[in-house]
C-alpha cells in the first residue's frame, strides 16, 4: 500500500492511518520494523492476518498467504473506498 489521500476536504489522513483502522495490532512506525497483525472489518469482525513491514515514514509492504492475496487485497481496497480515501495497493 502506497501513500494514502482524502478524496474529500479535511486533512490528510496518512497510509498508517488507513492500516491502523484496519489491523487488531499497532502499525510499525520504524523503516525496517515488521508486525503480525489481524485485518478486521467494519464490525470488528477477523477477516485475514498478515505482516505489515514499514517502508518508510508513510509506505508499508503487506504481505499475505498466496491463497488470500486477493481477498486481502479487495478487503483493503472496499474499505479504503468506504472511508473516502485513494489509495494505490500494487503488486
Amino acid at each position: 500500500m502506497r501513500r494514502a489521500t482524502p478524496a474529500a476536504p479535511g486533512s490528510p489522513p496518512t497510509t498508517r492511518a488507513a492500516l491502523q483502522w484496519l489491523v487488531a495490532n499497532d502499525v510499525p512506525a520504524t523503516p525496517g520494523a515488521t508486525a503480525y497483525t489481524g485485518m478486521l472489518n467494519e464490525r470488528g469482525g477477523y477477516e485475514s492476518d498478515f505482516t505489515v513491514t514499514c517502508l518508510d515514514h508513510d509506505e508499508f509492504l503487506v504481505v499475505t498467504s498466496s491463497a488470500s492475496a486477493v481477498r486481502d487485497r479487495d478487503v483493503i481496497e472496499r474499505a479504503v473506498r468506504s472511508r473516502r480515501l485513494r489509495c494505490s495497493v500494487t503488486d
